[in-house]
């Protein structure tokens, strides 16, 4: 399979990149680890938070591609405190997700802090059997929790911005810097801060809000260079990722128009930020991962592609019944199958499915590498 630790192979990989034996003078390619406090990232490439996209296993699946860190969907403060289970669901780590890093809105710090506290107290979910060691010199293993907390101060939904949490915080940094203060008096946890370039084009105030949180305690940035006006039209301003780069001491991580592979590296080597961090283009193609970590498609089988489809469809079944594996492949597939030679009646095919055998063997006589 090609879902082994793609990570050991990475100082291999730097050193033929970068045509010379020492790795560490080659410490600014994508692929390469980076630290956020004291939590070591075995790439510098993260998914993003995406609601109704960033389901366990499809994280899970970032993360055996080569993925450093893949965010859950923003976890509400409230939900927690006020035990909704579906809230639980979405932080929950049972699929033994490692590092786990978990994304809060809120717009109240009293309320952030307990919801931090009720986590940290419950004990790790234990891993799935297909994950426990089995061996006679293995025990079965544990989850290890929760590895870093992040702050959602950049999404542009309506809903959230009315109660003064998402993009709404880049217009009270006071508040914000409070929520941060409150999130680290709850955990010795990295915590981390998304933000965006300003409410507006007249108030773009991404520098001063960056440092503001880095004084306030953040352990790191992530910076999308789009207003909250702009939501996701328009062009990335990546010169407002380096200007936030050359005010904090603290990593930066850019964020934006990254569709490919070498989008990545060269929004390190255009901006200097520490790392990057993929959304929409994530979940259209999550190969962008392999390619990153250097397992160049074109090196592999021409099966690859379908071996990772076929992978995700085992990561649902381990946590999913079927009716949702099936409603997940269905919505996955509608983006990753686009462009290829006959979609079309294949994605007729999969609307028709009802169960698992029959969906795995559509997809193996579908290809995944003969493109329109």
């Amino acid at each position: 399979t090609i879902f082994k630790d793609v990570h050991c192979l990475m100082p291999e990989l730097t050193s033929f990149l970068c045509g010379r034996s020492d790795v560490q003078s080659c410490n600014r390619l994508v692929n390469t680890p980076f630290n956020i406090g004291k939590l070591r990232i075995a790439s510098r490439a993260l998914a993003a938070p995406m609601a109704g996209l960033s389901l366990p296993a499809f994280r899970k699946l970032l993360m055996e591609l080569g993925c450093g860190l893949a965010f859950t969907e923003m976890v509400s403060a409230e939900g927690v405190v006020y035990a909704n289970e579906r809230t639980k669901q979405y932080y929950e780590n049972n699929e033994g997700i490692q590092p786990h890093a978990v994304q809060f809105f809120t717009s109240k710090p009293d309320m952030l802090k307990r919801a931090v506290e009720i986590i940290e107290s419950q004990p790790p979910s234990p891993l799935p059997l297909s994950r426990q060691g089995r061996g006679n010199n293995e025990s079965p293993q544990k989850s290890a929790g929760i590895d870093l907390f992040d702050l959602n101060m950049g999404c542009p939904v309506k809903k959230i911005v009315k109660k003064g949490s998402g993009s709404a915080l880049m217009k009270t940094p006071k508040l914000a810097a409070e929520l941060v203060e409150a999130l680290k008096d709850a955990t010795a946890k990295p915590v981390t801060v998304k933000i965006r370039a300003g409410w507006d084009d007249r108030s773009i105030n991404c520098v001063e809000f960056a440092k503001t949180m880095e004084d306030a305690g953040a352990d790191a940035v992530s910076v999308h260079p789009r207003t909250r006006a702009q939501e996701f039209r328009g062009s990335a301003n990546w010169d407002l990722i380096a200007a936030v780069k050359d005010a904090l001491k603290i990593p930066v991580i850019g964020n934006g128009d990254i569709k490919t592979a070498d989008d990545a590296q060269r929004m390190m080597d255009e901006t200097g930020c520490d790392a990057t961090m993929i959304g929409r283009a994530a979940y259209r193609n999550p190969w962008i991962f392999a390619e990153i970590a250097g397992m160049d498609s074109r090196a592999y089988c021409p099966h690859s592609k379908k071996e990772m489809v076929l992978r995700y469809v085992e990561l649902l079944q381990e946590s999913r019944d079927e009716r949702h594996v099936i409603y997940a492949m269905r919505s996955f597939l509608s983006r990753f199958a686009k462009g290829h030679e006959g979609t079309s009646k294949f994605m007729t095919t999969v609307h028709q499915i009802t169960n698992v055998p029959e969906l795995k063997q559509t997809i193996k006589e579908f290809s995944f590498n003969s493109t329109l």
